[in-house]
């Protein structure tokens, strides 16, 4: 069986230091994989604060006996977690597979964050880094050609001076609410309060997700309307073949 595919990974984070604040900070992070592939989850602690934690998480592909290199690009979800949660999905650092972030029963700006396509089928050639002739992931311009102006350093070390690029403004395309170059902040962080969290590998931002909590389970419909249109196109089908069976008799 490959691991997480397609089952649920549950995590439970208690990022809080304080036991005063431990009940604000305890998070169940619903994992799923929609990838065709095995993938390896990896989750990497940050740096904590008073009241709070920094955590993120990103997919390692390959197989049991020899995953791909956790040098390789990765698309990362990212947390800073307290009494308000930060998150958001990052490219800065390259992608590998698409990642949605949903978050359930919160308060505040909890929409869903991740990309509405897999950036491995329009990567330039440039940036793409291939195994057997198949493109596995996409470097981000840095990574690849190293200079200030892609890095957003030296005298372009502030939002004023840097500037999305060609590579960014591409991946921003594809991904309209992640992180793309380093000060891409207005369109790509979200702020949500008392949220768990659905993390789905090789998914966009519009397909509806189902975690299990408190013993039961709870929905989110990604695409906002379907719901109701697929109700009133069903009533009007019942209602039509009520009138049909109606004059067949009599």
């Amino acid at each position: 069986m490959d691991l997480l595919s397609p089952l649920l990974f549950k995590l439970l984070l208690l990022s809080c230091s304080s036991g005063i604040q431990l009940y604000e900070c305890a998070r169940t992070f619903t994992i799923i994989n929609n990838c065709k592939e095995t993938i390896w989850p990896g989750i990497i602690p940050g740096e904590s604060f008073n009241g709070g934690e920094m955590e993120m998480v990103h997919a390692r592909l390959g197989t049991v006996a020899k995953p791909l290199s956790a040098e390789l690009p990765a698309t990362l979800a990212e947390f800073t977690l307290a009494a308000l949660d930060f998150y958001d999905v990052s490219l800065v650092d390259g992608f590998n597979v698409p990642i949605s972030v949903t978050p359930l029963k919160g308060k505040g700006n909890c929409s869903t964050a991740g990309c509405n396509s897999d950036l491995r089928r329009n990567c330039r050639s440039e940036l793409a880094v291939k195994a057997n002739g198949k493109v596995i992931a996409c470097r981000s311009a840095c990574d690849v050609f190293n200079t200030d102006e892609y890095c957003c350093r030296g005298t372009h070390g502030n939002p004023s001076t840097c500037q999305p690029t060609y590579y960014p403004k591409t991946f921003k395309s594809a991904c309209p609410t992640c992180y793309s170059y380093a000060y891409d902040d207005p369109t790509s962080i979200f702020i949500c309060s008392g949220a768990d969290y659905v993390i789905t590998f090789c998914s966009t931002r519009n397909q509806a997700v189902c975690s299990y909590h408190d013993h039961k389970l709870i929905c989110k419909n990604k695409a906002n309307g379907l719901n109701p249109l697929v109700g009133r196109w069903w009533g009007a089908l019942l209602l039509l073949l009520f009138i049909t069976n109606l004059w067949s008799i009599l």
